[in-house]
């Protein structure tokens, strides 16, 4: 898959509130704005809790 295939970009966890992160993803996915509509730190937890 290359990355102009990606239609939605969704960074998870607390290192996504870095801004290099943040400019990296921007930088390497075009300019490709993130979806920010999802809480990443609750994203995790819900990951966690689907698992256990």
């Amino acid at each position: 898959m290359h990355k102009s295939q990606i239609h939605e970009i969704v960074l998870v966890g607390g290192s996504t509130d870095i801004p290099r992160i943040q400019k990296e993803s921007d930088v390497f996915f075009y300019g490709k704005k993130r979806n920010k509509s999802i809480n990443p730190n609750q994203a995790v937890v819900n990951g966690a809790a689907i698992e256990t």
